[in-house]
C-alpha cells in the first residue's frame, strides 16, 4: 500500500526561511513560519509571535502549505487604518504579517520568512483574517490554521470540508 506524505519530519535547523511547519510545545500542536536563524513567527491561540527555537527540535515540514489571506470582505480595511498584531498587510507585491515582539512589533514577508524592519510601501489592503491551507490528494484546499484578529479569534488545526 502506498503512503500518502503530506510533508515530511525534519528539524527546525533543517527548514529553509518561508517554510511552514507543524511542532508540539507545552502539549499541544502548534504552526510555525521559519525565519532565518533560529527565529520563527509561532501560531498559537494569542497573536502570531516571534520565538526562537533550537535547531535540534523536531518538526514536521508541511509540503505545499500556503499563506491565504481572508477573501471575505469582512476581513478588509483600508491600507491606512493602523494595523493591528496578527493583521497581514499587503505592500505592493509583499504580504506581510504583522507579528508580536518584545520590543512592539514587526512586519514579516510570509513568502520568504525576512523580517521588515520598515514598510517601504504603504499597505493598501489590511486582512484582519487568514488562513493556512494545503493542498490534497481531492486536488482540493483544505484549511490548517484559520486566524483571525477582528471579534472572534479562532486558531488551531482543523479540517473543513
Amino acid at each position: 500500500m502506498d503512503i500518502v506524505r503530506f510533508g515530511e519530519s525534519t528539524s527546525f535547523g533543517a527548514l529553509k526561511p518561508g517554510a511552514c511547519f507543524a511542532f508540539e510545545e507545552d502539549d499541544s500542536g502548534k504552526l510555525g513560519l521559519k525565519l532565518a536563524g533560529e527565529s520563527c513567527v509561532v501560531l498559537g491561540r494569542e497573536p502570531p509571535a516571534l520565538r526562537e527555537l533550537s535547531a535540534d527540535t523536531p518538526v514536521f515540514q508541511l509540503a505545499d502549505a500556503k499563506f491565504m489571506p481572508s477573501p471575505d470582505p469582512s476581513h478588509l480595511r483600508a491600507g491606512k487604518s493602523r494595523p493591528e498584531s496578527g493583521n497581514a498587510l499587503l505592500c505592493g507585491e509583499r504580504l506581510l504579517l504583522l507579528v508580536e515582539t518584545p520590543s512592539g512589533g514587526s512586519y514579516v514577508d510570509v513568502q520568504c520568512g525576512a523580517i521588515v524592519p520598515d514598510l517601504a510601501a504603504v499597505p493598501t489592503v489590511i486582512f484582519t483574517a487568514w488562513r493556512i491551507v494545503q493542498k490534497w490528494l481531492d486536488d482540493e484546499y483544505h484549511t490548517l490554521c484559520l486566524y483571525e484578529t477582528r471579534g472572534q479569534k479562532t486558531l488551531g488545526f482543523q479540517r473543513r470540508p
